[in-house]
């Protein structure tokens, strides 16, 4: 979710949903949480990582790998495993599921787009258990990209376009007192099907 326009944190993007959070380590010792195996399937199967699927507990790595199929299922509107009708029942659907997400290669699964993708992913499936991610380097992987697109990390996301609150001034943004109701109807017809283009399906695939 994105910060009030017109605040400080307009461009400030908040973490929100923390329904199936946990800590990754120990509140008063810091010491990481012990590695099991034989969980069951927790969290929405379409972006969980391979791991997850093979009933490993999940830690950072497993967040990081999630962050990649959501990147891009947003880009590209789809991912290989999307939308299976195999099996009777969920746990079969996981399965197969699994098998796809297991035997896609990044190649494949990252086909069209800029390498920066395949890469973060290869470092974040290799990761142990209870490494520390460098947070870093695989943003620096975007922000290289970014570059090399040509573009500027100017906070002009597209959104705001479509939804007519945005007037550039020079390289800086300056947001208008609009509320959402108070946008023409066919604006936030638009808005509405577009964010509904990155939200999961009641069917958790």
């Amino acid at each position: 979710m994105m910060g009030p326009v017109s605040s400080s944190s307009q461009t400030t993007l908040y973490m929100i949903d923390f329904g199936l959070a946990k800590r990754w380590n120990n509140r008063k010792s810091g010491t990481h949480i012990p590695y099991r195996d034989g969980k069951a399937m927790t969290g929405t199967a379409r972006y969980a990582s391979i791991n997850t699927h093979l009933g490993i507990e999940q830690s950072r790595r497993d967040d990081l790998e999630s962050i990649g199929y959501i990147l891009i299922y947003c880009i590209s509107g789809s991912l290989p495993w999307k939308g299976l009708t195999v099996g009777k029942n969920k746990q079969e659907k996981y399965l197969a599921i699994k098998n796809l997400k297991v035997s896609t290669s990044l190649d494949s699964l990252c086909k069209g787009l800029p390498d920066e993708f395949a890469h973060y992913l290869q470092i974040v499936r290799h990761m142990k258990f209870d490494e520390d991610p460098n947070y870093e380097l695989l943003k620096q992987f975007f922000r290289t990209l970014l570059k090399k697109m040509g573009s500027v990390n100017d906070s002009h996301f597209d959104w705001i376009s479509q939804l007519g609150i945005v007037s550039r001034k020079s390289s800086k943004i300056s947001f208008k007192e609009v509320k959402f109701s108070d946008l023409p109807v066919e604006n936030n017809r638009k808005a509405l099907s577009d964010n509904s283009s990155c939200e999961e399906n009641k069917e958790n695939t």
